[in-house]
C-alpha cells in the first residue's frame, strides 16, 4: 500500500500534469458522451450505410493526410518541445507543410478517377476540403501544444467534437446523409482552429537552413512511422469495405467507437505527459518518466479493464438496444475490439514514451511491425469471418506491435506494473461481470432502462470494490474529489 501510496503522490504531485490530466479527463468524458449520443442518432436515423461511407472517408484522411504532414509535425513538436528556437522551428514547419499540401492535392486531382467509392458517393470533394482545414488546424496546433497549452488543445478538441455533432445531427436530419456527416467533421476542425489560433503565442519568423534540416532530421522518421501507424489503424476499414460493403463498416466501426471509450483515461494521460517526459529526458530525469509511466498504465487499466468484462456480458445488448438489431451481429467483433483497447494501453504509452525519448527509428520499426501483422491477418481472417475476422486480426496484432514496443523500451527505462493496484482492478472487474451477469438473469432485458440499469449497478460495484481492495486508489480518488470541491463519503 505504501508503494502504491509513494507513486500516486510523485505522479499527482506534478501540477502541470494533474491539471492537464484532470482537463483531459473532463474533455474525454463531455466528448464521449457527445459521440456516443449521436451515433445512435445516427444510427437510427442515417443506418450503417451512410456511416460505413463516412468512416470510409475518415480512413481515406488519415492515410492520405500523413502525405500532407510529412513527419514534419511530428519533428516541430519534438524540436519546440526541447524549448530552443520555437518561433523559428514553428515558422519553417509551416512553410514545409504548405508546399506538401499543394504538392498532395495536385497529386490526387489527377488521381480522382481511381476514387470510384468516393466520386459515386459525392465524398471527394469533401476530401479535398478536409486536408484543407486539417492541415491548417494541425499547424497552429503543433504550436500550442509544443509550447504547453495543452488545456486549451484540449478544450479546442472538446469544441471540435461539439460543433461537428450538431452540424452532424442538424445535417442527417435534413437528410444529407454521409455529406451531411462529412461537412460536421469539417465544421468541427474549423472550430477547435479558432480557439487554438486566438492563444497561438508563437509567430512567423525567418529561419534558415539548420531549422529545415533540424526537422527533416526527425520527420524522415516520423513519416514513415506515421504511415505505418495510419495503416495499422485504417487498414482494417479498408479491407472491410474492399471484401464486405459499407453497411458492414458501419456495424464494424461504430463497434469500434463504442471500445475505445475505454481508453478516455489512457488519451488524457497521455496528452498531459508527452511535453514533459521529453522536457524530463532531455534533463536526465529518468525516475519521473518511469514512475509517471507506471501511474499512467494502472489509471488506465483502471477503466479499460472493467469497461472489457461489461463488453462481455452486455455487447450484444448494449448494440440492440443502442444502435439497432442490424447491428447485432458486431457483438463478437465488439468483445474483441474491448479486448484490443486493454492491449492498446500499453502499446499507447509505451510508444509515446518511445517518442519522447526521441528514439523515431525504433518507434517506426515497432509500428512496421505491428502494421504488417495486422494487415496480413486482415487478408487472412476478414473473407473467412468477416467483421468479427477483422477485430480478431487487430487483436493479434496490436499484441504483437505492444510486444514490440515493450522489448525496445525497457531496454531504456525501466517499465514497472504496479501488481497491487492491478490485482484490484482486474478482481473488481470480475466480480462486477459476474453480478451484471446475475442481474440480467433475475431482470430480463426487454428495454434500454433495464441495460441501462445493468451498466450503473456494474459502475456501482466495481468502483466501491476497488476503492475498499486498494488504498492508494481510493486516496488519490479522495483527494481528486476534495480538489473539484465535492463531499467525500466517510464510510469510504
Amino acid at each position: 500500500m505504501s508503494t502504491s501510496r509513494g507513486l500516486s503522490g510523485r505522479l499527482m504531485d506534478m501540477g502541470p500534469v494533474r491539471r492537464h490530466s484532470l482537463i483531459a479527463f473532463s474533455s474525454s468524458i463531455g466528448v464521449t458522451a457527445i459521440g456516443f449520443f449521436t451515433t445512435i442518432y445516427i444510427a437510427h436515423d442515417a443506418g450503417a450505410a451512410a456511416l460505413g461511407g463516412f468512416f470510409l472517408l475518415l480512413a481515406y484522411v488519415g492515410v492520405i493526410g500523413l502525405f500532407t504532414d510529412g513527419g514534419v509535425s511530428g519533428a516541430a513538436l519534438q524540436r519546440i518541445s526541447e524549448g530552443g528556437s520555437q518561433d523559428e522551428y514553428f515558422s519553417a514547419h509551416a512553410t514545409v507543410r504548405v508546399l506538401l499540401l499543394a504538392a498532395t492535392l495536385t497529386v490526387l486531382v489527377a488521381a480522382r478517377p481511381l476514387f470510384v467509392d468516393l466520386n459515386q458517393s459525392g465524398l471527394f470533394i469533401w476530401l479535398l476540403a478536409a486536408l484543407v482545414i486539417s492541415t491548417g488546424a494541425g499547424i497552429i496546433s503543433t504550436g500550442v501544444y509544443g509550447s504547453g497549452e495543452v488545456g486549451i488543445l484540449q478544450i479546442a478538441d472538446l469544441a471540435n467534437n461539439i460543433v461537428r455533432v450538431i452540424v452532424q445531427v442538424i445535417a442527417v436530419y435534413l437528410g444529407y446523409s454521409a455529406g451531411g456527416l462529412a461537412a460536421g467533421f469539417i465544421a468541427g476542425i474549423i472550430a477547435g482552429l479558432l480557439i487554438n489560433t486566438r492563444v497561438l503565442s508563437m509567430k512567423i519568423v525567418p529561419f534558415g537552413r539548420l531549422h529545415i534540416q533540424g526537422l527533416l532530421a526527425f520527420s524522415g522518421w516520423a513519416f514513415i512511422t506515421g504511415l505505418t501507424g495510419a495503416l495499422m489503424g485504417y487498414a482494417d476499414t479498408i479491407l472491410v469495405g474492399y471484401f464486405l460493403s459499407n453497411s458492414e463498416i458501419g456495424m464494424y466501426r461504430t463497434s469500434f467507437q463504442l471500445a475505445t471509450s475505454a481508453l478516455f483515461v489512457m488519451f488524457a494521460l497521455r496528452t498531459a505527459l508527452y511535453p514533459k517526459i521529453a522536457s524530463w529526458m532531455k534533463a536526465g530525469e529518468t525516475g519521473s518518466v518511469e514512475t509517471a509511466l507506471s501511474r499512467a498504465i494502472t489509471y488506465s487499466l483502471a477503466l479499460a479493464v472493467p469497461a472489457a468484462c461489461g463488453a462481455w456480458v452486455l455487447g450484444s445488448s448494449l448494440l440492440y438496444y443502442l444502435y439497432g438489431a442490424s447491428f447485432v451481429a458486431a457483438g463478437p467483433a465488439l468483445s474483441l475490439l474491448f479486448m484490443v483497447e486493454i492491449i492498446t494501453v500499453f502499446l499507447a504509452l509505451e510508444t509515446m514514451c518511445l517518442g519522447a525519448l526521441d528514439m523515431p527509428k525504433s518507434v517506426f520499426i515497432v509500428t512496421a511491425i505491428g502494421a504488417t501483422s495486422t494487415i496480413l491477418l486482415d487478408f487472412l481472417l476478414i473473407p473467412l469471418h468477416g467483421i468479427t475476422g477483422a477485430a480478431l486480426a487487430l487483436l493479434l496484432g496490436t499484441g504483437i506491435f505492444a510486444l514490440a514496443a515493450h522489448s525496445v523500451l525497457k531496454k531504456r527505462i525501466q517499465v514497472r506494473i504496479e501488481k497491487r493496484p492491478v490485482v484490484s482492478i482486474i478482481v473488481s472487474s470480475l466480480v462486477m461481470a459476474f453480478c451484471v451477469f446475475i442481474y440480467q438473469y433475475v431482470i430480463p432485458e426487454t428495454n434500454v432502462f433495464i441495460i441501462a440499469g445493468a451498466v450503473v449497478t456494474g459502475m456501482m460495484i466495481y468502483s466501491l470494490l476497488l476503492m475498499r481492495l486498494d488504498r492508494g486508489i481510493r486516496d488519490e480518488v479522495r483527494d481528486l474529489v476534495a480538489g473539484i470541491g465535492f463531499p467525500w463519503p466517510g464510510w469510504l
